[in-house]
């Protein structure tokens, strides 16, 4: 969902995972490709200059350090597709514009 709670920010008709099953055991996740089918993704630039998905990637301030009780979850995904979907792309301040109809595989890199 959006920040303001009233759309959808992504969506797709499916979502499929390909996952190691091993590394599970020892408490990593190793997804080797997310594939996304017919999402319809809407980017919306508000106002202010900001976009409905910029509290997403905010710097947030830490929470005080909670007791140790376990480690987190080690998550490693490398590949990500989008196939047939449409972008939806709204600048409040100029006109719609919308663009559709993509195809698109995306190769992540492991950070430095």
């Amino acid at each position: 969902m959006e920040k303001t709670g009233a759309d959808p920010f992504v969506q797709a008709e499916q979502v499929k995972l390909k996952y190691r099953f091993w590394p599970l055991l020892t408490g990593r996740v190793v997804v080797d490709q997310v594939v996304l089918d017919t999402p319809k993704i809407r980017v919306i630039r508000l106002p202010d200059g900001t976009f409905n998905y910029s509290d997403l990637m905010a710097k947030k301030e830490p929470a005080p350090a909670p007791q140790p009780t376990k480690e987190g979850i080690n998550l490693l995904i490398s590949r990500v597709a989008l196939l047939k979907g449409a972008v939806h792309y709204e600048d409040r301040s100029k006109a719609d514009q919308r663009l559709s109809t993509i195809s698109r595989a995306l190769k992540l890199m492991p950070a430095t």
